[in-house]
């Protein structure tokens, strides 16, 4: 075999896949520990077309209106997904019928995917016809093989010597561990601290959501007209004033509105951060760069929402707003420190 040929289109086809088979083995029903098992792959899957759709989108031009546009399509999952939910478990007690809508997605997304990038994807393989020529080849290979890998060495060690790269990393930390821990503790909050009626706040995530998915739609052209970095700072500052209204009213329908406006300002955070991050990675290093990004994203968005779940457990949930209040304003102090980038108006 003289390559293996992955690429963009390789790796969004291997995400696309694994999401699939994680969909499908839960409707399957397997054993618990298996079920667990397959939120390894949907994450793995979800890794590599993360990274590669938004090196992809970021190399477009006019990239910061086509990454509010995926992204504001990845909010609308997240908004619709809940409902659907709520949909099969009030019809049917056969909870895994909901991941045949996912399932069903999740094929037309690796169709798509293969589509799309074909071009992208190859595997060519070649027999040699003498011991002369496949010893000549395998040496070709070793060669081809040492240069990859070095290649590939040198890519990693500047993506960690990529002062922006750890910035970024920095602020997605906490942008996620503050998105996450929102959306997972809302509910929670409201009928605890709030006492709300499940019946009814259980929706109120819909609005956060909803918030986010049009704040991606309608911010990121005003952000990239204005310029990325006062924009997320004043919206930064606004989404830690609303923080502290959600804390200090005590009203679910004013909580309820607070949260949506909330969601709506912060939703041009992620897409914004990953323009600018095209602008100030080098070109050569932005798949290991975004990659690295969206592991220290993950990071956050798995360690605040169970730390604060461990510390809720022993003081109640009304930590949840002084936690929170604590991310806004480590995410909004680490987004200062990212350098500027210059405006270019197209």
């Amino acid at each position: 075999m003289d390559a293996l040929c992955t690429g963009l289109g390789g790796a969004l086809v291997a995400g696309a896949a694994a999401q699939l088979v994680a969909h499908l083995l839960r409707f399957w029903t397997p054993p618990f520990a298996l079920f667990a098992v397959t939120f390894v792959f949907a994450a793995l899957g979800q890794g590599y077309q993360d990274a590669q759709a938004n090196v992809f989108v970021a190399g477009l031009e006019g990239a910061h209106r086509w990454l509010g546009l995926i992204h504001a399509s990845y909010s609308a999952g997240c908004l619709v997904g809940p409902l659907l939910a709520a949909i099969v478990a009030t019809h049917t007690r056969e909870w895994m019928y909901f991941y045949l809508v996912p399932g069903g997605l999740g094929l037309v997304n690796l169709l798509l995917a293969w589509w799309a990038f074909k071009e992208h994807v190859c595997i060519s393989i070649s027999w040699s016809s003498s011991s002369s020529s496949s010893s000549s080849t395998a040496n070709n290979n070793d060669i081809d093989t040492n240069a990859g890998s070095t290649s590939t060495w040198t890519e990693m060690k500047l993506t960690l010597q990529c002062r922006p790269v750890w910035l970024l990393s920095l602020f997605y930390f906490f942008y996620l561990g503050v998105a996450i821990t929102v959306g997972g503790w809302l509910v929670e909050y409201l009928v605890q601290e709030r006492k709300g009626d499940l019946s009814r706040v259980g929706y109120v995530p819909t609005g956060y959501f909803g918030g986010i998915m049009l704040g991606r739609l309608l911010l990121a052209e005003p952000a990239h007209r204005l310029g990325e970095k006062p924009v997320i700072l004043v919206c930064s500052l606004c989404c830690l004033a609303l923080q502290i209204v959600f804390w200090r009213v005590n009203n679910v329908i004013a909580d309820s509105v607070v949260v949506s406006v909330f969601g709506f300002l912060s939703g041009p955070f992620f897409a914004s951060g990953m323009s600018v991050a095209s602008k100030l990675i080098p070109t050569h290093i932005h798949t290991a760069a975004l990659g690295l990004i969206f592991v220290v994203a993950q990071a956050g968005g798995t360690v605040f929402p169970a730390v604060t779940g461990a510390i809720a457990s022993k003081a109640g949930v009304s930590v949840l707003q002084p936690i929170l209040v604590g991310l806004i304003a480590l995410m909004g102090l680490s987004w200062a420190f990212v350098p500027s980038v210059d405006r270019k108006r197209d």
